[in-house]
This record gives C-alpha cells, structure tokens and sequence, in this order.
C-alpha cells in the first residue's frame, strides 16, 4: 500500500508549497574552514547568502555571527539546554489517530469519526482516495470507503505529513527555511525507500524514516521564531549553526512528545552518528546516507556522488562492491524523478 505514497505526498505538498530553490555547488566543510582561515583576521565575514538550506549544517555552521545573532543564539541554545523550551503540538485529532492505527482490530468507524472533526484532513484523505494513483471504476464518497482504500499505513503517513506542513506554514518569516527543509525530507525519504531494499530494510519503512529524520529542524525553526525579538533577522549562517548543534536532540524529543516508535526516536535523535547508534544503527546509517545521497545528487558532480561508495555507512549495511552501484543507480533515479515532479509543478 505504502509503494504510492512517496507520489501522493508530492502532489500533497506540490499544492501548498513553492517549488524547491535551484541546487547549487557548495563548498566542503574543510573548504570553508581553509577559506575562512586564509582571510585576515580584522576583515569582516559577511553572513552567507546561499538559498540551500539543507547544507545550513554544513559551511553555514562555522561563519561568524552578527553580535545580535550570537545573542539569538544563545538564548536558544540556554533553553534546549534546561529543557525550558516548547515543541510544536500534534493536533489532538492527529494524536488519536496515530494511537488508534496502531492497535489490533482498530474501529474503523472510530477512525472516520474523528476524521470527520478534522475538515483539512478529511478533505485531504478524500482527494487522496480519489486521486488517479488509486483510480478506480468506483471512487470513495465517503471518509469509510477513503480509508479501507488508502490502508491504515497510508493513513499514518497521512496524518503526520498533513500535520507537518499545517507547522510549516505557521512560520511566518521563517516559512521559507521550513519549506526548503521539508522538500529536502521528502527527496531523502524517497531516496531512503529506494535503496532501502539494497540493504534489506523494508522499503516504506526507510520512506517514513527518511520523511522525519530532520524533523528536529522544524522545532528548531519554530522556537527561533518565538525567540525572535522585534527587528532582529534570522539568516542562514544562525539559522545553520543552531541546526548543526541542536537538530538531532531536538528532533528525538519530537518524536517522543508525537508518541512515535523507540526506532524513529533513535533515527531522528542520532542518525549523523550512526555508528554509536547502538539501537538502530542499520537505520541510522541507511537515513546517513540517503541525506548524502541528496546533497551529491544535488550538486550534479558525478565524481563526488561516486565517493559515497566508499562511504562507511555502507560498511555498517553491509553491502558488497557489486551492490553498491546498483544502489547508485537506484537513488540516481529516485532523485530524477523527484526533481521531474517539482519541476511540472
């Protein structure tokens, strides 16, 4: 059920978000530590003004911060570190029915009551059941027909992807980071379900841990605009370092508050480090590397994208010289036809 979902959220999204910034070529971290190195010490850095959110936790994390900035910086660094400091809320409707899918025997008519409090999701399921990945000679009228159509694992990743975005654009000024990061998501989730098989893991599984391994970006995003004083700016350097700090911690927490399963919280929570993943380092280690996937295949550079083969997240899958270029060619293609999606847009 779960093998048209990566094509159903991206219409989803495709009609309440903007189509993703042109990818560019970034600089390496050790690149923009010998660059920064190499100018003198008196010459102001001007903050970066690259679009590319999702390289925010690379370059972006090491350039200098405008006095107001570090300010903002730690006053949000000071409450993730007491603990003093709020998460976006599901919507009760959601959490319900997160819990009710999650049960053996689920009531079925308990599931479209409590869609049917909820106008934005209901409307979505309904689209959704009658979209043309699940034409049928029968379209679903009603909210009961919609959901035995879709399952109850599409319906999850319905509910959480609905609800991501309703957080997204609540962001005011800071829509434009959120968006960016949840497109980046949704490329790594599709990359992440493709090359999932390569490596024995079930492949709509690696799609929804791809989908919410950096949600911790959207509390992070979400408390810089509650700190946010009147006439300061957020920009990509503070908003990079902030993200390359603090997102996994973030994001663990998330999923914990969401009652989402021990393996997403230990994904979201540690997935850079994934060798010390000591719990789901297999996963860990599939979500590392479907991120670097899309930052290669971004890029457009075939010789940096064919360093990956050698990377050691494929020494923790355990995946042979003959397999890995197979999984090449798998998110090759699964990048492609993301892009293809955003660009009909």
């Amino acid at each position: 059920m779960f093998g048209r979902w990566p094509e159903i959220l991206g219409q989803l999204w495709k009609r309440r978000g903007p189509r993703a910034p042109a990818r560019r070529t970034v600089p390496s971290r050790s690149r923009a530590r010998a660059e920064s190195a190499s100018r003198p010490e008196a010459e102001p850095s001007a903050p970066p003004t690259l679009t590319l959110i999702e390289n925010l936790d690379g370059p972006f994390a090491e350039a200098k911060l405008a006095p107001a900035e570090r300010d903002l910086l730690e006053r949000v660094s000071a409450r993730i570190e007491s603990g003093r400091f709020e998460l976006p809320h599901l919507p009760a409707t959601s959490m319900a029915l997160l819990r009710l899918t999650r049960k053996r025997g689920v009531d079925i008519e308990r599931l479209v009551e409590l869609i049917h409090s909820d106008p934005v999701l209901a409307s979505e399921l309904l689209r959704t059941a009658n979209s043309v990945l699940y034409a049928t000679t029968m379209p679903a009228e009603t909210l009961q027909a919609a959901v035995m159509r879709i399952g109850l694992d599409g319906l999850r990743t319905l509910v959480l992807s609905v609800s991501v975005k309703s957080t997204v654009l609540r962001l005011g000024e800071l829509e434009s980071f959120s968006q960016e990061v949840w497109r980046q998501a949704f490329s790594v989730a599709r990359i992440a379900r493709a090359i999932g098989p390569e490596v024995r893991i079930e492949k709509d599984r690696a799609f929804l841990m791809g989908l919410l391994h950096d949600i911790g970006k959207i509390a992070l995003l979400a408390m810089l605009a509650r700190e946010q004083r009147a006439g300061e700016k957020v920009g990509p350097a503070l908003v990079g370092r902030v993200f390359y700090v603090h997102h996994e911690r973030a994001g663990a927490l998330l999923c914990e508050k969401w009652k989402l399963d021990e393996e997403m919280i230990s994904v979201a929570g540690n997935h850079h480090r994934f060798a010390t993943n000591e719990a789901h380092g297999r996963s860990a280690a599939l979500v590392s590397l479907a991120h670097k996937l899309d930052l290669h295949l971004g890029t457009g550079d075939q010789g940096s994208l064919r360093e990956l083969l050698v990377a050691p997240e494929l020494d923790a899958l355990g995946l042979d010289p003959e397999g890995r270029e197979s999984l090449l060619d798998q998110a090759r293609r699964a990048f492609q036809e993301g892009q293809a999606e955003a660009e009909a847009a």
